[in-house]
């Protein structure tokens, strides 16, 4: 939003406010985010032995999807691409990674978002996938905060976000979130160089939007 004055009366103060639409949401919808938070605060509380068998479970993935005949990687490959999965902290108000392939001393384990920013944040805020060819961003997307690098953290050639409702629901895979309401997840796909293969990506995923096209 952009406010546009001429001129202001000296000593006197302006304050601007609207009235915001009620939110009105099912019982069933309240339940299931409370069930999603409940799942959040499961994951931002893992440790140890718990950890690692997420952090297996991801690399398992990787390897299922770096090996697709799409991306064709072979398994020295496979740190082409990196899979993270983050969620939003609600008591802290961060986007904090909570799994990932990347290795223990990397600096993405310190990691952290404030809501809506960056790719990842965009991604949670509108519950849409993006997929991003960052080489293709101009000047004015990566000066809207459309993406930057972590701190620390090598840049990315490409990378995909992929949101995912909670609570998880094995029965309905499909199921939208309630925007404003339901907590989500995130799934990112890195790829750090062109040879990653994930160029394709553009032509056999439906992402809500491309960047840099």
């Amino acid at each position: 939003m952009t406010l546009e004055i001429d001129w202001l009366l000296p000593r006197f103060h302006y304050k601007v406010e609207w009235d915001l639409p009620e939110q009105t949401a099912s019982p069933d919808a309240m339940k299931r985010a409370a069930l999603g938070r409940r799942q959040v605060r499961d994951l931002l509380s893992l440790g140890g032995k718990d950890r690692d068998r997420l952090n297996a479970l991801l690399a398992d993935l990787r390897a299922s999807t770096a090996s697709r005949p799409e991306l064709g990687l072979k398994p020295p490959e496979f740190n082409r691409i990196d899979l993270g999965l983050w969620v939003f902290d609600f008591e802290e108000k961060w986007l904090l990674p909570v799994g990932g392939t990347h290795p223990p001393t990397s600096p993405y384990w310190n990691a952290k978002l404030r809501w809506g920013r960056n790719a990842q944040g965009l991604a949670m805020k509108r519950h849409e996938a993006f997929f991003f060819d960052v080489a293709a961003l101009d000047a004015r997307a990566r000066n809207f905060g459309v993406y930057e690098a972590l701190p620390d953290c090598p840049p990315e050639r490409y990378l995909l976000c992929v949101p995912v409702a909670l609570p998880l629901d094995r029965t309905q895979p499909d199921l939208k979130p309630d925007v404003g309401l339901a907590p989500s997840a995130l799934i990112t796909v890195s790829g750090y160089h062109a040879n990653c293969n994930m160029d394709i990506v553009r032509s056999i995923y439906d992402a809500g939007f491309v960047a840099g096209t």
